[in-house]
């Protein structure tokens, strides 16, 4: 019987003793310095919002996903040049999807390049929860085809 008390009491010594291993501090390794926090607000949310929903929702071809994001990103870049400011993917409403057609037409690109990033746009939105922002039609924005 005293043997068996000797077992248990080395296994729980070892035990405690690698329990205490695991809780010590490491010395080894060199600690992280800390990370600087941003003073203002952050003027690109709308970007990493964009990358986050892309990188969450991994549909389609690898291409597909690829373009998807390219042209998310240039339409938040787009947004940003057009003076919208500290907006979140949740935040966007018809006005921007507005904005970004007006924008598209004065750079005079053709309709199919405006009905491509439209259907990223409606992808976007559906993901956000909002598909109303977005019209179904590619003629409300006058970029159906036929339309010049």
């Amino acid at each position: 019987m005293n043997d068996q008390n000797d077992k248990s009491d080395l296994s729980r010594n070892a035990w405690a003793a690698m329990v205490k291993t695991l809780m010590a501090p490491c010395t080894t390794i060199a600690a992280h310095p800390p990370q600087k926090k941003c003073k203002g607000p952050r003027l690109r949310q709308l970007e990493h919002d964009v990358r986050d929903i892309c990188q969450r929702n991994p549909q389609g071809s690898q291409t597909t996903q690829i373009d998807r994001k390219r042209t998310l990103l240039l339409c938040a870049r787009q947004l940003f040049q057009q003076g919208v400011r500290r907006k979140c993917a949740v935040n966007l409403n018809a006005n921007h999807v507005r904005t970004l057609v007006d924008a598209w037409f004065a750079e005079k690109l053709t309709a199919a390049t405006i009905r491509n990033r439209l259907h990223y746009l409606r992808w976007l939105a559906r993901k956000i929860g909002k598909p109303q922002i977005v019209a179904q039609a590619n003629r409300a924005y006058g970029a159906g085809r036929g339309d010049k």
